[in-house]
């Protein structure tokens, strides 16, 4: 049977394939190892479970939040139908449980806006290691290194993991974000799969970046730059976080899988 994947690109980076007939995990849980094989760009794998009116509902293969993904999906709803105005119901695996993360999206001429439940993506839980700061987020840990170590980046996130799974400490997707004036570069360990990826956009990193400024400067509203030069705006309001960035489809594609 062939199934269609579609690629798009926020702030011209960390690419999203979905996935956009095929609702059996076995299945599609094959067709994102045949896609990270054959898309090495690609950063996440999505799925569509169900469209409709103008509510599009999905998952990641791997179970987590992403933001980026979400933009994602809010650009396919236009682009597929003419949908401007969207309820994206996020499913994530959390302890084992599914839950939902219900999220208002706009999108219009390449730029998505996302209206994302405070309560439900940045529990209270801040750390009060300030060099070493660590943000729970509903299907994703991130850590923010308050400095960047330039080349050396990569070597540090990679020893900073091998000591928590020494500790056995990571239970999902973790992020390493180094954090330097306002720009950031984010590593992700998929632990499933045990794969670290060095994005170069990277959406919930960037909310874990404005949470620390908060913290540490009372910062609520920022551009945060992404490695490719992009950023996004974030506004953290009383109950809800405000998120703008720019989404481009990249190309659509068809695997065949018996």
């Amino acid at each position: 049977m062939k199934y269609k994947y579609e690629i798009y690109n926020c702030n011209n980076g960390n690419p999203t394939a979905i996935i956009t007939n095929c609702t059996d995990e076995k299945i599609y849980k094959k067709l994102s190892e045949e896609i990270y094989k054959t898309n090495k760009n690609v950063d996440q794998v999505a799925v569509i479970l169900d469209v409709k009116d103008n509510t599009c509902t999905f998952k990641l293969v791997n179970g987590e939040f992403c933001g980026n993904a979400c933009l994602s999906i809010s650009a396919y709803m236009y682009d597929n139908y003419k949908t401007k105005d969207i309820t994206i119901i996020n499913k994530i695996k959390k302890d084992n449980q599914e839950e939902d993360i219900k999220i208002e999206s706009k999108f219009n001429n390449n730029t998505g806006n996302l209206i994302i439940p405070k309560d439900l993506f940045l529990p209270n839980s801040k750390c009060t290691n300030l060099e070493d700061y660590k943000v729970e987020m509903n299907g994703i840990t991130h850590y923010i290194i308050p400095k960047s170590y330039k080349d050396k980046n990569e070597e540090f996130a990679r020893n900073k993991i091998q000591k928590m799974e020494e500790n056995n400490t990571i239970k999902n997707i973790l992020g390493i974000i180094f954090l330097e004036n306002n720009k950031i570069d984010p590593f992700i360990w998929i632990n499933r799969i045990k794969l670290l990826q060095h994005q170069d956009s990277c959406l919930s990193g960037s909310i874990a970046a404005l949470e620390y400024l908060e913290t540490t400067n009372n910062i609520k509203e920022s551009n945060i730059t992404q490695p490719t030069g992009e950023s996004y705006n974030i506004k953290f309001k009383e109950n809800y976080i405000d998120i703008t960035g720019t989404v481009r489809k990249v190309e659509s594609k068809i695997l065949e899988v018996e």
